[in-house]
């Protein structure tokens, strides 16, 4: 089981930041795992709406349906895989919207566990966590790069 968080301030407005980082159509944009998404219910995304995610990790390719589990716009979101459709045992993500003198905090975290018993927490300690953390490091920078170049436009 592991539980990673990030934060980064993003100088852009926070509507502009919460509706692109929130809405997981946008998540091949600015993280790094994902490949594709797409909504499965109709816009608009509330409580219940659901998204199926392509994303790798390292070499493999899986997919899963997310459902929102937590929707206030532009404040938070927390959505989390619907069980027996992906590859974790458990698996969560949320998002955090601040306004800052700076800009917009956006703080990022995945909570997931992995199958198998021991064997999946070991594998999870030595490969995937550090690779997950790398990534999610990685995905902000992408994040506020993507955003404050459109906000310069």
């Amino acid at each position: 089981m592991a539980r990673i968080e990030s934060q980064v301030v993003i100088r852009a407005p926070l509507d502009k930041v919460f509706w692109f980082l929130a809405d997981g159509d946008h998540a091949p944009a600015w993280h790094l795992s994902v490949r594709e998404a797409h909504h499965e219910t109709a816009p608009p995304i509330r409580v219940g709406s659901r998204l199926v995610v392509k994303a790798h990790a390292g070499r493999r390719e899986y997919a899963w349906t997310q459902e929102v589990t937590g929707w206030e716009p532009p404040h938070s979101f927390a959505d989390r895989m619907v069980p027996g459709t992906g590859p974790f045992r458990r698996f969560e993500d949320w998002g955090r919207f601040e306004q800052v003198p700076e800009g917009v905090r956006f703080t990022f975290g995945t909570d997931y566990a992995l199958p198998y018993g021991p064997l999946g927490w070991l594998v999870d300690r030595l490969v995937i966590a550090p690779r997950v953390r790398r990534d999610h490091g990685r995905s902000m920078e992408k994040a506020r790069s993507t955003l404050e170049g459109e906000a310069r436009k």
